[in-house]
């Protein structure tokens, strides 16, 4: 009888043995992490996991998926980046670092016998831009990308979404500090890899709402949405909601009192409707058209409960129109004015029933509308961007006026995206006077 147990056991070991060996062994890939200068220390997902190139280094096994990366190295700022890993490949990151500047060097002090050596006066400070709004940068994204729209609440900047490039299309949601200035990653993810850019969200009820968008595929191809996406600042997480009952991209939202109306769109049939959105009741509702002909555009509120719609692009033809809706009436006019140019504006209301408008293609110039009188004024000569911001995501803070530009292409690298941050801050009002 213990003869026949030992048996039983070792055959029962031996089983166990095959069946360990016939599982498929976990996928592996790896991580070359390259620093210019070399030798920085490389924080993996919040973990130090080692030092940046050298024999052997700079490669690290991971699990095939999405990794924060993060080198440091000292004195230079620290660089950061999103990378997503394939299963069973290895995956190439370089990453450039910046020298910290050196620190002011102290005056000598008098010694006897010695002349006291006294500092350099330092250069006088440039004067300050003349014009409603003031640059400057701030700590770009930890990823590029452009064609990603993006939405202010509590003094956070959350950024959904986006092209990325060579890597195509991202899920992925950016969060970042306007005090810190600072980045990371969000806990969610959108409902499917998006691309939208534009004006193309809206905040109601402490949620953000924001446009259907290209997806899913790595080809920009449609991706058959309809569905208007909410994002939970609370949770950090992000669905599909309401449909606006046919495939749309590119709406621009403008919220007036617990509604929000859409307007123009990209999509088959579409470009020129004006949909009624409910986020309570979680109901859209299709209630007028645009007056000056379809387009995707972009809309503000004006202080006179009236919505605009700037310009737009649809059927591969810009628009200079500016359309006037009243929700109240549910009427849609065409205004006097027109744009100087055709295409895509950023736009943001400021003060005493000011609109402004940021061209988002090649575009330096920042344009003024003025609700009251209907004028529209060209600023070039008050106020020029430093840099050509091309297709950038633009997040406009009502509590401080200060417009966050975000991402967008590189000029003149033909649709290679960007990382930068830029604020524009108010000069000719107080900040809170909105």
């Amino acid at each position: 009888m213990r003869g026949t147990i030992r048996i039983l056991v070792i055959a029962a070991l031996a089983l166990g043995a095959v069946g360990l060996a016939s599982e498929p062994p976990a996928p592996r890939s790896r991580l070359y992490v390259r620093t210019e200068p070399p030798g920085a220390r490389v924080i993996l997902d919040g973990k130090e996991v080692g030092r940046a190139d050298g024999l052997y280094a700079g490669l690290f096994v991971v699990t095939p998926g999405r990794h924060l990366v993060e080198v440091q190295l000292d004195g230079y700022t620290r660089a950061e980046s999103l990378v997503v890993v394939p299963s069973e490949r290895i995956e190439r990151l370089v990453l450039t670092l910046t020298k910290r500047p050196d620190p002011p060097r102290p005056t000598a002090k008098d010694e006897p016998g010695e002349m006291a050596v006294k500092a350099t006066p330092p250069e006088p400070a440039a004067a300050p831009a003349q014009g409603p709004y003031r640059e400057e940068r701030r700590t770009d994204m930890p990823v590029m990308r452009n064609f990603c729209c993006s939405e202010v609440i509590n003094g956070r900047i959350y950024v959904f979404g986006g092209d990325l490039g060579p890597n195509g299309l991202t899920d992925s949601i950016l969060v970042y500090d306007t005090e810190a200035d600072s980045w990371r990653v969000a806990a969610g993810r959108m409902p499917y890899k998006h691309s939208c850019g534009g004006h193309a969200t809206a905040t109601c009820g402490g949620k953000v709402y924001i446009s259907p968008g290209l997806g899913p595929t790595y080809d920009r191809g449609w991706g058959q949405r309809e569905r208007v996406i909410e994002f939970d600042p609370v949770t950090e997480t992000a669905r599909e909601r309401a449909s606006f009952g046919a495939v749309v991209w590119g709406v621009s939202p403008v919220t007036v009192g617990n509604l929000i109306y859409w307007l123009g769109a990209n999509g088959l049939g579409q470009e020129d409707k004006i949909w009624r959105h409910d986020p309570e009741r979680d109901t859209i509702r299709l209630v007028s058209t645009l007056a000056g002909g379809g387009r995707a555009t972009a809309a503000a509120l004006g202080k006179d409960g009236r919505i605009y719609a700037f310009g737009g692009w649809a059927s591969h033809r810009g628009f200079r129109v500016i359309d006037v809706y009243d929700p109240a009436s549910n009427i849609c006019a065409t205004a006097a004015a027109t744009l100087p140019v055709p295409g895509i504006f950023q736009v943001w209301p400021g003060p005493q029933g000011i609109i402004y408008l940021a061209q988002v293609r090649e575009g330096r110039s920042l344009l003024a509308f003025d609700t009251a009188s209907g004028k529209l004024t060209d600023t070039l000569a008050t106020h020029s961007f430093t840099d050509k911001w091309v297709w950038p995501a633009a997040a406009h803070d009502p509590a401080t006026g200060r417009v966050y530009l975000l991402g967008g292409d590189i000029p003149g690298a033909g649709n290679k995206p960007q990382k930068g941050t830029c604020v524009l801050i108010p000069t000719k009002w107080p900040p809170r006077a909105q």
